[in-house]
């Protein structure tokens, strides 16, 4: 398990008890989704894309930032706006 801190939360977002959100730990940034991973002090090293519940490892900051930006827009696609 590596340690993290949340550097980007965005909280009941899509949903109330969901977010998303940009962590920072030994093994990089990761991209966390869902109702567990971004609420986690600690998560796997390896990479957890379990659909509703996940995240995804990036080696830098900016690329973890693409990966929620890349979701966000891809939201507001789907809902027509």
């Amino acid at each position: 398990m590596i340690k993290v801190e949340r550097i980007v939360f965005v909280k009941d977002f899509p949903v109330d008890g969901e977010a998303y959100a940009i962590l920072a730990g030994g093994n990089g940034f990761a991209f966390a989704w869902g109702s567990e991973y971004p609420f986690a002090d600690e998560i796997p090293a390896k990479n957890v894309e379990d659909g509703a519940d996940g995240f995804e490892w990036h080696e830098t900051e900016q690329a973890a930032r693409f990966a929620l930006k890349a979701v966000l827009d891809s939201r507001e696609l789907a809902e027509g706006k």
